[in-house]
């Protein structure tokens, strides 16, 4: 059992040579996320966020000069968690700075496991959101916090950056902890084709669509929003046939797109049927 007193009183870390601490930000590295299966959190805000949801927390660091407050918190919460008793390392003020890629790190860290959802689990589930080939960290994270703000069954991932990057997670607000998410694999067609077979009808987003969003109307079965990367759409064929329909964002003169998580959110307000957007 752990004890109590531990998480009041976390073990210390004085050197920037400690392998735990360098092994916490070497996560920062795609490589590195695969071979362990974790990711690294960084904010107060978002590490509460991961310790109160399912995610497994497996470490934290706090730096030695973080406000009694924030560290009163992230302490009660990992206990609530029962961190293990090595789980929870004080970190001397400022090596945390050094290590973190961040231009104002916030003073403390965590190392978690990254969520291991497969297709099956969100089949049923709708609208999905399909982002293939993002390439901005900062991008996918938004359409991830956009996908779980507007209620999406799901996100699947082909190609392009890692959702689980450290950069994604920060610019999803913690959504990553609130919504599935699988990393698909084996190409955008196959994807496409598993849910055709399930009966989803494929929504996506192009400009030179044949459908404006002002003339959709909400999702009357299960549905697949599909999303191309920022610079060059969609970098593999797209089935053809009538369960495919590809709609543009109808805009003002002058503008010619707009940010792909922006898109996202239009085309999942219509799917929803408010029709406000």
């Amino acid at each position: 059992m752990t004890n109590a007193n531990s998480h009041q009183h976390p073990l210390r870390i004085t050197s920037p040579r400690n392998q735990r601490l360098r092994g916490a930000f070497a996560l920062y590295r795609k490589r590195e996320r695969r071979r362990h299966g974790t990711t690294l959190l960084e904010g107060v805000r978002l590490i509460l966020d991961a310790l109160e949801s399912s995610l497994a927390v497996e470490t934290l660091f706090l730096d030695r000069g973080l406000d009694t407050k924030s560290r009163e918190k992230l302490l009660d919460a990992a206990r609530r968690r029962n961190l293990p008793e090595n789980g929870c390392w004080e970190v001397e003020a400022g090596l945390l700075t050094s290590l973190s890629e961040l231009e104002t790190p916030p003073g403390a860290a965590a190392v978690a496991q990254v969520p291991n959802a497969s297709l099956r689990d969100l089949l049923g589930h709708s609208p999905l959101v399909v982002g293939h080939g993002i390439q901005e960290p900062g991008n996918i994270g938004a359409i991830l916090r956009v996908a779980a703000g507007l209620g999406a069954g799901g996100v699947v991932v082909t190609g392009g950056c890692d959702p689980f990057s450290p950069k994604a997670i920060r610019g999803s607000s913690g959504a990553v902890f609130r919504i599935p998410i699988v990393v698909w694999r084996k190409g955008l067609g196959p994807l496409c084709q598993r849910l055709l077979d399930e009966s989803y009808d494929l929504l996506a987003a192009d400009p030179a669509g044949e459908l404006s969003h002002r003339e959709m109307g909400p999702a009357t079965g299960p549905i697949a929003l599909l999303l191309g990367s920022e610079a060059h759409g969609f970098q593999q064929a797209l089935p053809t046939g009538e369960k495919l329909t590809k709609v543009r964002i109808a805009l003002a003169g002058g503008v010619e797109s707009l940010n792909v998580a922006v898109a996202a959110g239009i085309l999942l307000d219509r799917l929803a049927g408010s029709g406000s957007l």
